[in-house]
C-alpha cells in the first residue's frame, strides 16, 4: 500500500490541486504565485498578464486563466487540464470545499451555496478538459430556479 501511496506522490505534480483564485484580488494571486516559486524553485510556472487577465501555465500540465472584474477581483478561472486523471483529482478537491456546499444541476455543472454565487462549469473534450469555476450574479429565484434541476 506504501508503494503504491508513493508512486501517486511522484505521479502528481504538487500543483495540482484545487487552488481556487476566484474572488481574489490580482495582488493577493501575484504573491501568492511568486510564494510559491519561491518555496518550489525547480517547478517551472510561466505568467503572462494583461490589465484584465492572467495567464499561468504550470509545467505544461495545467493552464489557469484568470478574469478580473474592475475592482480587480478574480471573477472567472478557467483551469485546462490536459490529463484525464489530473481533471478527476481536481474537480474532486474543488467538490470537497465545503464551504461551497456544491450541488450538481446537470451532467457539466455544479452550483455553490447561494451566498458564495459560483459555478463550476465542465468542458470535456478528447484529449483537453476545462473546469470553468464563474462568479455569478444570480438572484434567489434564479438559483432556486438552477438548484430544482
Amino acid at each position: 500500500m506504501q508503494k503504491h501511496l508513493i508512486l501517486l506522490i511522484f505521479l502528481f505534480p504538487a500543483s495540482i490541486n484545487a487552488q481556487l483564485y476566484i474572488n481574489k484580488s490580482k495582488s493577493s494571486i501575484k504573491n501568492e504565485v511568486a510564494n510559491y516559486q519561491k518555496k518550489n524553485p525547480s517547478y517551472r510556472i510561466d505568467i503572462s498578464e494583461t490589465d484584465s487577465s492572467f495567464l499561468i501555465v504550470e509545467k505544461n500540465q495545467t493552464e489557469h486563466l484568470l478574469q478580473f472584474d474592475n475592482a480587480n477581483t478574480c471573477k472567472l478561472e478557467s483551469i485546462l487540464l490536459k490529463c484525464d486523471t489530473c481533471y478527476k483529482t481536481v474537480l474532486s478537491q474543488i467538490l470537497e470545499i465545503k464551504k461551497y456546499n456544491w450541488r450538481k444541476i446537470n451532467g457539466n455543472q455544479y452550483i455553490s451555496n447561494f451566498e458564495s454565487k459560483l459555478m463550476v462549469e465542465l468542458l470535456l473534450e478528447e484529449n483537453l478538459t476545462t473546469i470553468k469555476i464563474i462568479r455569478t450574479d444570480w438572484s434567489k429565484l434564479l438559483y432556486d430556479m438552477l438548484k430544482e434541476n
